[in-house]
């Protein structure tokens, strides 16, 4: 009965010892394959991984391709992890220093973005603001 006991609490203690297997993020990688994991990584969910991937390039790769992809990419894992300040402390400095005309679509996309989460707006007060239009015209 002891011996039972006893490989029954063994057993336990080795199921508790398990290891979290996660896919770590190396910075010897090129910034087309991080800005690839980066992405893999948030549309998964895993915003800490994403945040590692695009922060490599965002800060080891200034003068590559992948450098304004990854600058949106790290400020929408600042946005995930509401950190909005940083979020838009990043959008505001691409904004200012983008030197590649067919990215400023994005930053301004992203922008707009920003500012519609951080006031809040949803489909049901965007809605409404036809309602307001209507009443301001009463007015006149």
């Amino acid at each position: 009965m002891r011996f039972m006991f006893l490989m029954l609490a063994l057993l336990l203690i080795a199921a508790c010892g398990k290891k979290e297997v996660r896919n770590e993020v190396s910075e010897e990688k090129q910034p087309v394959e991080l800005l690839k994991y980066g992405d893999q990584f948030y549309a998964e969910g895993d915003y800490e991984n994403a945040f590692r991937a695009y922060g490599i390039i965002y800060y080891n790769f200034p003068t590559s391709r992948e450098y304004i992809d990854a600058a949106l990419g790290l400020s929408k894992c600042y946005g995930a992890m509401e950190n909005y300040e940083k979020e838009f402390d990043i959008l505001f400095t691409l904004l200012r220093e983008n030197l590649i005309p067919s990215k400023v679509p994005a930053v301004y996309t992203s922008i707009a973005g920003f500012y519609e989460r951080s006031a809040g707006i949803s489909e049901q007060i965007t809605a409404e603001s036809g309602n307001d239009y209507q009443k301001a015209i009463s007015y006149l």
